[in-house]
């Protein structure tokens, strides 16, 4: 067998996971259901997820059966929004209002589902194949499997970000915005949204420190050049996310910056001497100042939009309280089941109050844990409550085994999550493909249970 076949062998789980979030990150950058590269990419997913389920044994779900549950919930959960129900089943309000319409248009009383759109639940339920497919994957890979990961998650966020940068540059109706519907003349990147954009730039800041804290102390070169990288990388990541536009973005970038820090200085802290500490402190002033300069320059030049739109008048697309009562509201008078996954925008049409009424419409609720209530009602909540309990218990009984490379890696998965939870809040971007594929990437960083690997000790210390 030669070294190639071998290592396909090896390592096919792994190439096609990596082919998969490649996919997701050309075609996968925006939530919305209309966008024409999904008719690629979700087929595709549906291979790779047929290839993932050939692979996958039952010892693969036992060793993290918590995140297998969890999926298998979700699934089971938006599955039961499709299964038409009987006449009276329903909970009233906008319900109702929908189902009025079906039965004068058909004739009388019809069965119904859950779910308040059938194509809007059947597209979400398509929407969680990426996600699943990636899943399926990552829960057959050894750590140094997933580690290996990261190398890729931070070029392809480095590449996004070279190309919200030419995008500043070049005109608001230029080729480089690879979305009918975005956010013309802001460095969105390769996503649709300003938003998403920033968030996912906000997680490289703690990538980039991992990969360096996580390097081989054995192998000083190597050390080194990770140690710019991580340096020149952060610098210019912060005048990369000035220019999206994104006030979301600027807090994420906080978070994403300190949570960059406390790694260094947990797991990097040791890694020099101390002869060497007045060089490295000297690093990190020429580094501020690096910065200083530079967040001064894109100010100068106009092009820091985030912090200019921090002082600019409130627009109809900032009336974000306003679109928040009016669904909580509805989540309200559609308990206990919801409008169902993807209902969102109906529901809203019906309750849309005179004063937000205009040539646009919402798609979201650009609160994703509000829409999930929206959507799901209790169960949402249910699911939210087991979700927790089945994670804490995953985390803890990792902690009971994590050393060196482990612990700094669970740190980065519960930080990227963390910095993913913040935007949600104000936004919707685990909506997007890419970034639903990042965030099972992080999951299983951060709490997952770990294959041991014929060529690995069972653990995984930074090398002294």
């Amino acid at each position: 067998m030669s070294i190639f076949t071998k290592q396909i062998s090896e390592n096919g789980v792994f190439f096609v996971l990596c082919f998969l979030v490649a996919a997701a990150f050309i075609m996968g950058g925006s939530a919305r259901s209309d966008v024409q590269s999904l008719a690629l990419l979700r087929p595709l997913a549906i291979v790779v997820l047929g290839f993932g389920l050939w692979k996958l044994t039952i010892d693969d779900l036992r060793n993290n059966w918590e995140i297998s549950i969890i999926s298998a919930l979700l699934l089971l959960v938006s599955f039961i929004y499709l299964i038409p129900l009987p006449v009276g089943f329903h909970s009233g309000g906008v319900h109702d209002v929908a189902a009025n319409i079906r039965d004068l248009a058909a004739g009388g009383e019809q069965m119904r589902p859950l779910a308040l759109s059938g194509y809007a639940a059947i597209n979400a339920n398509f929407a969680l194949l990426v996600p699943l497919a990636a899943m399926v994957l990552l829960i057959q890979l050894d750590r140094k499997q997933r580690y290996s990961l990261l190398p890729l998650c931070i070029a392809l966020g480095m590449l996004s970000a070279l190309l919200g940068l030419l995008q500043s540059i070049g005109g608001p109706n230029g080729s480089l915005y690879f979305y009918r519907v975005t956010n013309n003349g802001s460095a969105v990147g390769i996503f649709a949204n300003r938003n998403h954009q920033a968030v996912y730039l906000a997680t490289l800041f703690p990538m980039l420190a991992v990969y360096y804290v996580t390097a081989d102390k054995k192998n000083p070169k190597i050390r080194k050049l990770r140690l710019w990288l991580a340096i020149t990388g952060s610098i210019v990541l912060i005048p990369l996310i000035l220019i999206t536009g994104s006030r979301g973005g600027l807090l994420a970038a906080l978070l994403g910056m300190l949570a960059a820090l406390w790694a260094s200085r947990h797991w990097g802290a040791s890694t020099f001497s101390e002869q060497k500490k007045s060089s490295f402190n000297l690093r990190i002033l020429l580094a501020g100042g690096a910065v200083a300069m530079l967040t001064a320059l894109t100010l100068v030049t106009a092009r820091a939009e985030a912090i200019l739109r921090l002082f600019a008048p409130s627009a109809s697309t900032d009336n974000r309280s306003e679109f928040w009562r009016v669904t909580f509201k509805t989540a309200q008078d559609q308990l206990p089941w919801g409008v169902g996954p993807g209902g969102f925008a109906e529901a809203f049409r019906v309750n849309e109050p005179i004063n937000l009424l205009d040539s646009t419409y919402l798609n979201h609720a650009h609160n994703d844990f509000l829409e999930l209530f929206n959507d799901y009602g209790m169960l949402s909540l249910i699911i939210f409550a087991v979700a927790v309990i089945l994670l804490f218990v995953s985390r803890r009984k990792a902690e009971a085994s994590t050393h060196g490379r482990d612990a700094a890696f669970r740190f980065l998965g519960l930080a990227g999550l963390t910095i993913l939870a913040l935007g949600s809040i104000v936004d919707y971007p685990v909506r997007t493909p890419f970034v639903s594929v990042f965030a099972m990437i992080l999951l299983f960083w951060g709490i997952g249970n770990h294959h041991t690997s014929k060529n690995e000790s069972v653990t995984s210390k930074i090398v002294d």
